[in-house]
C-alpha cells in the first residue's frame, strides 16, 4: 500500500511502485509473478503521474507572480505527490478510467509554496467562501492585530493577495492569468473591517484561492520588500470543482495544459 512522507509516495500501488531518490519522486512497473502481464495498467498508472506532474506545473506558472520564483525547491515534488495521490484516487478500480467530482482537489487546501515561512503560521483568522450562480463570495472576517496577524520586525505594513486560478483539468485548459484582489493592513491597526471580494467562476471549473502576504517597510515615500526567497507566505486556502458543464458562453480565453485532458 503507498504512503505520504514529506510530499512523496513510497510504496505499491496497483501494478506500480513509488520511491523516493534524493529529490526526486521515481515510478516504475511492479515485479509480476510468471508471464503476468500488466503493461496497459502499468500504463494507466504512469499517465496519472503524467497528468500529475503537467497540474502541478500549471498551477506552479498560474501563480507565479505570488510565488515570485520564491519557493523551496522541494515542494515541486510534494505538489506533484499530492496531486499524483488525487488523480490516482479518481481512477476508477475496474475501468481504470479517470473522473473528477467537486471534491476531487479539496486535499490542494492548506498546501504551503514555503514551509519554513507557511502562512499558516503568519495568520490566525479563517476565510469563509461561498459560491452561488456562477460567482465566489469571499469573506475576511475582522482581524484582530496583533494576535490574528503577525509582522516581522521592522515591517509596519502588510499586503493581504488573494489570487484565484480557473482550470478545467477535464478537457486540459486553463485560464493564463489569475484574477487577484488585496487589501492592506496596518501593523499599527488594532483591528480591520471585514471584507467582501467576489470573483467570476464558471460551472464545471475547477478554482484554486491563494493567499500570499506581501510585508513591506514604509517609511515616507519610501517602499522597501521584505519578503525573500526565504521569507515569503503563500498557500492555497481552497479547491473547489464548481458542479455542471462548462458552457463557453463568458468569452473567457484559455489556454492548453498539455498531457492534463482526460476526455
Amino acid at each position: 500500500m503507498g504512503k505520504i512522507k514529506n510530499g512523496f509516495v513510497t510504496g505499491p500501488v496497483g501494478p506500480v511502485t513509488y520511491r523516493k531518490d534524493g529529490d526526486q519522486q521515481i515510478i516504475q512497473s511492479r515485479p509480476g509473478k510468471g508471464n503476468t502481464n500488466m503493461s496497459e495498467v502499468t500504463m494507466e498508472f504512469a499517465s496519472s503521474f503524467s497528468i500529475a506532474s503537467a497540474l502541478g506545473s500549471n498551477i506552479r506558472e498560474c501563480f507565479q507572480k505570488s510565488i515570485n520564483g520564491w519557493y523551496e525547491g522541494k515542494i515541486v515534488n510534494q505538489l506533484n505527490g499530492l496531486l499524483n495521490t488525487i488523480v490516482t484516487q479518481c481512477r476508477d478500480v475496474k475501468t481504470q478510467k479517470l473522473s473528477y467530482d467537486e471534491y476531487s482537489f479539496k486535499k490542494l487546501a492548506g498546501f504551503e509554496f514555503n514551509p519554513t515561512s507557511a502562512l499558516g503560521k503568519q495568520i490566525g483568522f479563517d476565510v469563509q467562501t461561498q459560491w452561488l450562480s456562477g460567482q465566489l463570495k469571499v469573506t475576511i472576517p475582522r482581524i484582530h492585530l496583533p494576535l490574528q496577524l503577525k509582522f516581522p520586525a521592522g515591517v509596519n505594513r502588510c499586503e493581504l493577495c488573494f489570487s484565484l486560478g480557473i482550470m478545467r483539468p477535464q478537457e486540459g485548459y486553463r485560464l493564463q492569468y489569475p484574477e487577484r484582489r488585496s487589501m492592506v493592513v496596518l501593523k499599527h491597526q488594532p483591528e480591520t473591517e471585514e471584507t467582501v471580494f467576489t470573483f467570476n467562476v464558471p460551472e464545471g471549473c475547477l478554482y484554486l484561492l491563494t493567499l500570499g502576504l506581501r510585508y513591506i517597510t514604509q517609511r515616507g515615500n519610501t517602499e522597501t520588500l521584505f519578503n525573500s526567497k526565504t521569507f515569503n507566505p503563500v498557500g492555497i486556502l481552497e479547491a473547489y470543482l464548481v458542479p455542471g458543464i462548462y458552457s463557453g458562453e463568458d468569452g473567457l480565453e484559455w489556454i492548453d495544459m498539455p498531457r492534463v485532458k482526460i476526455n
